[in-house]
């Protein structure tokens, strides 16, 4: 399949945001973050509208969309890109919205729904009423051995938040917008969880275990769209991306702001809601994502769906951005493959799992048939390093 051009359909980054995944016309790709380089690629005979790898292995969700089969949308699979094979498939009776992993479990969103399933036999274990939710939206705190995420509430512009943990359990659900909600980041810890709706004007941050407003900044006075909003490590910076073309960062109250005498979180985010700490113009409007860099949080991370992947630098005693690189990541794809080069090398044929939510006990199987090809820039093998059948987590 020579002189391809694939078509970027879905972009996002892996649970430590060192990893590029990007859903393609004709397949996937998992790109490093430093440099940026193609780590592996897989081509298939369908679009593939969502990706999600889990950590740094060779075992990808996948959701596909194919012209030939109506069915597709509502099914998603776990692919082992090393034996080239499927882990188990999941059927839905709506189409997928978007697939989030974070430790030993997994988020599956529908329009109208949130489903968990543990990773262990693709387990449903809960699943969560939302507001119409069209684009999946869907956030989960990266700590390891957390399990916390929040969604669209019951009612427009309204977020919920729930913990799993055992220690500390408990859910929130609380009104963040007027409009609908368009956007949601939780951080790091899943402490705080950032905000906007369809205006675009205004983003908020919250208190996740108690729902309360902590700060308000006003990325611009002329509606936008939020593509991606992200926080720094520390918890001092917030970044936002939209189709202004406009590059924000804000600075959120800290624990020494909190102290200072005076000092009340409404004053701080009614003055902070009118600017941001410092802003750049970016080259296009179209959709792109942002994380600060997990090796120099210094560096902010900007992956578009035009295929260009730029680093910028923030000075934060002159109060200004950077470029320090920029690179199309689409020219690193090169979809010619020798189809006896890269065929499986495992010793037995895999068999995939067709689960359907609607009958849990299901455990028939069926042969995977991917019609597919696939190139690795990684040393990887096959033994998943995430899998672990003890819960630290209370389903109630």
């Amino acid at each position: 399949m020579q002189n391809k051009k694939p078509e970027i359909l879905y972009l996002s980054f892996n649970q430590s945001f060192e990893l590029l995944n990007c859903g393609l016309s004709i397949g996937f790709s998992i790109l490093d973050c430093n440099p940026v380089k193609t780590r592996f690629l897989h081509e298939f005979n369908f679009k593939i509208t969502n990706v999600e790898i889990i950590n740094q292995s060779n075992h990808v969700f996948i959701v596909g969309d194919n012209q030939n089969d109506s069915e597709q949308k509502k099914k998603f699979f776990l692919w082992d890109n090393y034996q080239l094979q499927k882990l188990f498939e999941v059927d839905h009776p709506d189409p997928i919205k978007k697939i989030k992993y974070l430790n030993k479990y997994f988020f599956v969103m529908t329009s109208k729904k949130a489903f968990l399933y543990s990773i262990e036999g693709a387990k449903l274990i809960k699943s969560v009423e939302t507001i119409e939710n069209k684009k999946g939206i869907i956030s989960a705190a990266r700590k390891p051995d957390s399990i916390i995420f929040a969604i669209p509430g019951n009612s427009k512009g309204y977020v919920r938040v729930f913990n799993f943990s055992k220690e500390s359990p408990f859910e929130t659900h609380f009104q963040a917008h007027n409009h609908e909600i368009e956007s949601i980041e939780l951080n790091y810890e899943g402490t705080l969880v950032a905000t906007a709706s369809s205006e675009g004007t205004l983003i908020r941050v919250f208190e996740t275990s108690k729902g309360e407003q902590i700060s308000q900044f006003r990325r611009g006075r002329k509606q936008s769209q939020i593509y991606c909003l992200a926080f720094s490590l520390d918890n001092k910076y917030l970044i936002s991306v939209s189709s202004s073309k406009t590059l924000h960062v804000f600075k959120l109250p800290t624990k020494e702001d909190k102290q200072k005498k005076g000092f009340s979180l409404k004053s701080f985010y009614d003055m902070n809601s009118e600017r941001s700490f410092v802003s750049i113009k970016l080259d296009t409007s179209k959709y792109s994502i942002c994380a600060f860099d997990p090796k120099d949080q210094d560096i902010i991370n900007i992956a578009c769906i035009n295929g260009i992947f730029t680093k910028f630098r923030i000075d934060f005693k002159e109060k200004t951005l950077k470029k320090i690189t920029s690179i199309n990541f689409l020219l690193d794809q090169k979809f010619e493959f020798n189809e006896k080069l890269f065929e499986t090398k495992s010793k037995s044929k895999s068999k995939s799992i067709s689960i359907s939510i609607s009958n849990s006990n299901s455990n028939s199987k069926s042969n995977s048939n991917s019609n597919s090809k696939s190139k690795s820039n990684s040393n990887s093998n096959s033994d998943a390093k995430y899998s672990d059948t003890d819960s630290d987590f209370d389903f109630i």
